[in-house]
């Protein structure tokens, strides 16, 4: 006999079993989800690979993403002194940790942060994680010394941030003469602990020990800039040279304090002439020296104009140590140059991987970004740069650069009124105002600039010039701007303000003028 089920009833089971339906998939989802968690959760363990002697400390979060697994900042040893105290040779401190990084940054096989990023911390009460996070790297190598009656104590331990583990340590007895063969000893050490050993590299000569210590004295005054310790910085690199006439690092060393802005250079000899002798100098005794041809690089791009010298000399720079934040930079500046954006992208990029904390960097990325017309990716580092000083010049001017090419002149303008600086500020306004069709404000600005500032901006005033649709006046301005050897004249590729003048014949004999055609 057949079983009559109501209606009700029936819409009630059903209701039922799509509840339970609906419960089960949901278990089944769940269950998905957990097991790919754990499973990523579990192969990045094994993938890590377990280290023996390790011990984790409670505490330090294990979500952040601090860099990849080849990546390593050095801190600057701490100087404990002879009693505890900070030595009157605080420059051992820093400049060991130095000379390290410069012998790792040789090792194709790591990622190694610039002395310029990973000291700037020195000194500041910061935990290993922020300053990994900060550093954006996964490993860090931290340490001391102690200057005792015939000797110094050297400790170092290396940590990996996630999980937070150290991976090695050790105490080493040395003697100052013995320092290099030490800074050798910790580089070996150091990658075969990160499981990267060192690869083939330029042999470094060792020098004479108080020449190599001058080296270190006189790097650490190079660092903190400024004209007293430039000068500084000079007296420490000729004495080493004078101990150790071999010594190209010496002469690097020399090279790069002649080309730094603050240096008055030398009667009638230019700054960057006497870099470039030194330069050449350092290069005679080691032509392996990449920071020698990253400096005759910057000199022809910068000075000279010479942009295909530039770019084999950053070429061969690169060859020599792709690691190094400043090849990287400077291969990426010559790249730009000749429009090759997304090249130029893709080094700067990873320049700023190894020197986080220089800002420049991120202002010039933003700027390739502009150009090559990705400007999501410029705002945003943009906005990183404010992220970590949101008086930073020039930042908000070149952020209404890229609201133009959006077509959104209102946020342009507002951009402008941020702006810090008072030359960048008029700049930025001036072009939006033009973008707002606000032409007598504009002009007003334009002739101030050019009452005020025609001696070193004339490429900026060509731009407005020319986007203001004065096509005469700015090919005029540019000539100007050639003249002068102004710097903007290595960024005529894909400006967006210049662009009208492209079609023109004039801007064909420019660019044959300028070396690029």
């Amino acid at each position: 006999m057949p079983v009559i089920v109501s209606p009700k009833i029936f819409r009630a089971a059903c209701h039922g079993m799509v509840r339970s339906l609906i419960v089960w998939l949901m278990a089944c989802l769940l269950v998905v989800v957990l097991a790919f968690f754990y499973r990523d959760r579990i192969g990045t363990e094994l993938r890590s690979g377990p280290v023996s002697g390790e011990s984790s400390k409670p505490g330090y979060p294990s979500q952040v993403y601090y860099g990849p697994a080849n990546s390593i900042a050095v801190l600057a040893f701490e100087d404990g002194g002879p009693t505890g105290n900070s030595s009157s040779e605080s420059f051992l401190a820093a400049g060991f940790s130095d000379s390290l990084i410069r012998r790792l940054v040789r090792n194709p096989k790591l990622q190694v942060t610039s002395a310029r990023s990973s000291l700037y911390f020195q000194g500041a009460q910061v935990e290993l994680p922020v300053l990994a996070e900060r550093l954006r790297v996964s490993h860090i190598l931290e340490g001391s010394f102690r200057e005792m009656e015939n000797s110094l104590q050297f400790t170092a331990r290396l940590v990996r941030m996630n999980p937070n583990k150290e991976l090695w340590s050790d105490t080493f007895i040395t003697t100052k003469s013995e320092l290099q063969l030490l800074r050798d000893q910790l580089s070996t050490a150091v990658a075969g602990a990160m499981s990267r050993a060192p690869g083939p590299g330029p042999v470094e000569k060792e020098l004479n020990p108080d020449a190599w210590l001058l080296l270190l004295e006189g790097r650490h005054f190079l660092r903190q800039r400024g004209l007293e310790s430039l000068y500084r910085a000079e007296a420490a690199f000729t004495r080493s040279k004078e101990l150790d006439p071999g010594s190209s690092e010496a002469w690097l060393g020399l090279a790069e304090l002649y080309l730094d802005p603050v240096w008055p250079g030398s009667g009638f000899d230019p700054g960057h002439e006497q870099a470039r002798e030194a330069a050449l100098t350092a290069l005679e005794l080691n032509p392996d020296l990449a920071g020698a041809h990253v400096v005759l690089s910057k000199i022809m791009r910068n000075f000279d104009w010479d942009w295909r010298g530039a770019r084999e000399a950053s070429r061969l720079a690169l060859d020599l140590e792709p690691g190094n934040a400043d090849v990287l930079s400077t291969a990426s500046d010559i790249e730009f140059t000749f429009g090759n954006f997304e090249k130029a992208v893709e080094l700067q990029e990873a320049a700023i991987s190894r020197d986080p904390v220089l800002l420049p960097h991120l202002l010039g990325l933003g700027l390739l970004y502009e150009f090559s017309g990705d400007y999501d990716n410029s705002l945003i580092a943009y906005r990183r740069l404010l992220g970590l000083n949101p008086d930073y010049p020039a930042v908000r001017a070149f952020r209404a650069r890229v609201k133009i090419a959006q077509d959104k002149p209102g946020s342009a303008l507002r951009e402008a009124e941020q702006e810090t600086d008072p030359f960048w500020k008029r700049y930025a306004r001036t072009l939006a105002l033009i973008a707002l069709e606000r032409f007598d404000e504009a002009d007003a600005l334009l002739e101030q600039m050019i009452d005020e500032n025609a001696g070193e901006a004339a490429f900026q005033i060509a731009e407005i010039l020319a986007y203001r649709g004065d096509v005469d006046l700015a090919f005029e301005w540019l000539d100007r701007a050639r003249e002068q050897r102004d710097g903007g004249m290595s960024e005529l590729i894909g400006n967006q303000f210049l662009a009208v003048l492209e079609g023109d014949e004039r801007w064909n004999r420019l660019m044959v003028l300028m070396g690029l055609q």
